[in-house]
């Protein structure tokens, strides 16, 4: 809108500053807008901490002579951790061995299909139902299986299942760590072999044997190569994820103050906008 005014050129002033407070006020909108979208992706409402499921874990599984006794509930703690840890999406591949490997579960395998093997390290049975106390199940391994160790054998061979079925993820080896001392060479080949794998990482749960608990001189091998914090005596279990619009949820007030503000601007930005325009009357 246009209106002929005799004195325009002496509202050239007003002119200018009507605009600058315009462009003044556009700018903070712009950048109040920009603060509530930034501040908006960071309080969202809480989202489930991501976990390890959806990968495989091969475990590696010593049962040998030496694994008996105090030794086996420590075994069942580990694989109900892995479980736990492989979560609804996540697989498994079980070898077990001694002085020889066995295939019990090929890579993929839905991590429910490890409850069945979890069932022969949990104990049993209590006082007030059997005289003999809390007991394990027979090990189903104990005449398949001979006393020796060869943990090179069970290594090679979790290694040799995920390169046949084209998989990655990460080898656990479960394990007192006892092993024939002809065997210890072959255990740092194979270790190096699977530490070159860049789709692979490995894991020890070193298992106690006896009384005394693990016997440290065992493992030096292990953390030498793999790092002291790979080799542990239990499998470490990530923290439950927490369900959207639980616990920890908080309202937004920062972005609730930031949309007020936005308000305002844009209100006084309407109040300004109206475009008024002159010019000299014509003569």
């Amino acid at each position: 809108m246009r209106l002929p005014l005799a004195d325009a050129r002496a509202l050239a002033g007003a002119a200018r500053r009507t605009s600058g407070v315009r462009l003044a006020l556009g700018a903070v909108l712009a950048g109040l807008l920009a603060a509530a979208v930034a501040t908006s992706s960071g309080s969202a409402v809480p989202r489930p901490v991501a976990t390890a499921g959806g990968t495989n874990t091969e475990i590696v599984l010593d049962v040998s002579g030496s694994i008996s006794g105090l030794t086996l509930p420590p075994v069942g703690r580990a694989l109900r951790s892995i479980a736990r840890s492989a979560g609804r999406t996540g697989t498994v591949g079980l070898i077990v061995f001694s002085d020889s490997a066995v295939e019990a579960l090929p890579p993929g395998t839905p991590v429910r299909e490890l409850k069945p093997f979890v069932r022969f390290f949990t104990p049993i049975g209590s006082s007030a139902s059997d005289p003999a106390g809390p007991h394990l199940p027979p090990n189903p391994w104990a005449n398949a299986f001979s006393d020796g160790t060869k943990i090179s054998a069970g290594l090679a061979a979790a290694r040799r299942a995920l390169k046949r079925d084209h998989l990655g993820g990460q080898i656990v080896l479960i394990s007192d760590l006892v092993d024939d001392i002809l065997d210890v060479p072959a255990v740092r080949s194979e270790l190096v072999r699977e530490l070159r794998n860049p789709k692979l990482s490995i894991r020890v749960v070193s298992l106690p044997t006896g009384i005394f608990g693990s016997d440290t001189s065992d493992q030096a091998l292990y953390r030498s190569l793999l790092g002291p914090g790979a080799v542990a005596s239990t499998y470490p279990v990530p923290p439950t994820p927490r369900a959207a619009g639980t616990a920890g949820a908080r309202f937004p007030g920062g972005l609730a103050g930031l949309t007020l503000l936005a308000a305002v601007a844009l209100a006084g930005f309407e109040l300004v906008a109206v475009t008024l325009r002159w010019r000299e009357r014509r003569r």
